[in-house]
């Protein structure tokens, strides 16, 4: 499956919902294709999620970033929004909600998600005052 595919996509699935916020969803793919071995469907709806999270929880009539780039040995989903990120009281809640279906459910995909500013940056992309989640996937 094209990662490239699965972010534009996603980002197209939620064009309601992102008018209704006043928003603007800026989805960023490089040119070559970007490969993973996994279920297409599901994430694609995990992309979709985080997404829709920083349209929910960023401020309204904000831009929300979507971006794949290369990390290493793999590719890297970013999804940021404007928001303040997660406080410091509910942060070990959210390092909990890694483990959700839609990111256990896909096959042979190595999953890294991270949120806000409570757990370290995969990358320097990602302010420590906005909010950011990113699924890092093992190149195929």
């Amino acid at each position: 499956m094209t990662l490239n595919e699965i972010v534009l996509d996603a980002a197209d699935q939620l064009w309601e919902r992102v008018a209704c916020f006043g928003s603007r969803v800026v989805a960023q793919v490089p040119e070559a294709e970007c490969v993973a071995t996994g279920d297409r469907m599901m994430l694609t709806r995990a992309v979709a999620n985080l997404i829709d999270n920083a349209l929910k929880y960023g401020p309204a009539h904000s831009d929300v970033h979507c971006t794949l780039r290369a990390d290493g040995g793999a590719w890297l989903i970013a999804v940021e929004d404007a928001a303040v990120g997660i406080a410091p009281a509910r942060r070990a809640a959210a390092a909990g909600a890694v483990n959700a279906p839609a990111l256990r459910a896909a096959r042979g995909v190595a999953y890294n998600a991270r949120f806000g500013d409570g757990m370290p940056p995969l990358t320097a992309g990602c302010p420590a005052d906005d909010a950011c989640a990113f699924l890092g996937l093992r190149r195929s």
